[in-house]
């Protein structure tokens, strides 16, 4: 490996790190956010909001990578064209043959970090995230009825208990008080002996009790019951409704749906297309690192604001290009195979355009 092969290397990487952390801080806690906006009302303890970021920023990685490689190259070769370091490399007798050596086995090291990140990480930290969510709900839906201490049931009730105790499907208690503030006009209260209460069906079990009832005019109505059902407003079917979508799912279980589904249905089409994107997206940092390569000679400005302004905007209308394939195999109006096979082409044609441009300019590929 050659000084100079090593000097490019070096460079590169040390711009695509810089980015990456810029990219993946800024990311990661953004969508962090909103990650936790809709889960904030399940109250997720310390450690879980720690592993729901720590999980963001790995489902991230296949996003930042690209992108981070992207605008490292794009800056990179900048600093050495606005620094003069093209001009005296090429007066040394080097080519872009010798840049794009370097830049191969880079773009060769990120494909692989992007193929684990997008084939195993992303669907692994979408399926932990999902975990998290049903942990959440289930113990909302099966709450800690603590003895000696209020509990809200909804918007109607608060209960207070004696003796509390948890049994597989239902919770029992001794010495039952149930505050009623249902009705503005009526307002009263409940004490029983026993009671059993049922988050799944939302229902309320009094037993051996009376309830004292007043209204605005004063008078106050005496109610005693040996059994007393009431609902309390509360159901959590949500967690049945919590399943794996196929971004969340694993290969095998891709395969499986896959199986199941109509072969005819859009649901198929878009099943299928997430398999082959988990094969075929890691493929976009290899055009994306010689798109910024050859990007540089077009871009006639020595402010790292524009060049930045450039490289994003060039970003977005890739991301809108590759996305245009994907929603295009997922109608099925092309085999997903056919839009990744369709799609890359386009890609080479461009490249391969930039470089015979470049060497009409008088710089020699070979």
């Amino acid at each position: 490996m050659t000084i100079f092969f090593k000097y490019i290397l070096k460079e590169v990487i040390y711009y695509t790190l810089i980015f990456w952390l810029i990219f993946s801080v800024k990311v990661s806690l953004i969508k962090g956010v909103l990650v936790l906006e809709e889960l904030i009302d399940f109250n997720p303890s310390f450690n879980q909001i720690l592993k729901i970021l720590t999980l963001v920023f790995f489902q991230l990685l296949s996003f930042t990578l690209p992108l981070s490689s992207f605008m490292g190259i794009l800056f990179a070769m900048h600093r050495f064209i606005s620094e003069r370091e093209m001009l005296a490399f090429w007066s040394l007798g080097f080519s872009l043959k010798d840049f794009i050596k370097p830049l191969i086995i880079f773009s060769i090291f990120m494909f692989f970090i992007t193929f684990l990140s997008h084939f195993f990480l992303l669907p692994y930290a979408k399926r932990q995230q999902k975990l998290i969510k049903i942990e959440l709900v289930k113990t909302q839906a099966t709450p800690e009825i603590h003895s000696k201490k209020p509990f809200s049931l909804g918007e109607k009730y608060i209960l207070y208990v004696k003796n509390s105790e948890k049994k597989e499907n239902h919770w029992e208690f001794k010495g039952v008080f149930l505050l009623d503030y249902a009705y503005p006009q009526k307002k009263g209260f409940f004490l029983s002996k026993e009671g059993s209460l049922f988050f799944d069906k939302g229902l309320l079990l009094l037993s051996n009790g009376s309830a004292f009832f007043w209204e605005r005019d004063k008078n106050l109505e005496v109610l005693k019951f040996d059994k007393y059902f009431t609902t309390i407003g509360i159901h959590f079917s949500r967690v049945e409704k919590l399943y794996f979508t196929r971004g969340e799912q694993t290969l095998s279980e891709l395969k499986q749906e896959l199986n199941r589904l109509d072969k005819n249905s859009r649901s198929y089409f878009r099943y299928l297309t997430e398999y082959y994107q988990r094969f075929g997206y890691s493929f976009s940092v290899i055009f994306l690192i010689l798109s910024a390569f050859l990007l540089n000679f077009y871009l006639k400005t020595s402010h790292k604001f524009w060049v930045f302004l450039v490289g994003i905007i060039f970003y977005l209308f890739y991301y809108l290009f590759y996305n245009f394939f994907i929603s295009i195999s997922e109608t099925g109006k092309l085999h997903p195979f056919i839009s990744f096979l369709t799609f890359y082409t386009f890609l080479t044609i461009f490249i391969i355009l930039k470089f015979i441009f470049i060497k009409k300019k008088g710089f020699s590929i070979l």
